[in-house]
């Protein structure tokens, strides 16, 4: 079962400059964690990795 969580902050590509995944507060959806990272998928539908420490859990 996937959970719901917010992002902490905004999140932004490493690799294209200037392109924003997430604003600070968004809604997503947790797809897989491993170590301290995971995948989520907004609203939007677009996945993309980040730190757990950058989510707000429910």
């Amino acid at each position: 079962m996937n959970r719901i969580a917010y992002l902490s902050e905004d999140i932004y590509s490493s690799f294209k400059k200037g392109k924003r995944y997430g604003k600070k507060g968004d809604r997503v959806t947790v797809i897989s964690e491993s170590g301290h990272v995971v995948i989520v998928e907004p609203e939007q539908g677009v996945r993309f990795p980040l730190l757990k420490t950058q989510l707000i859990t429910t």
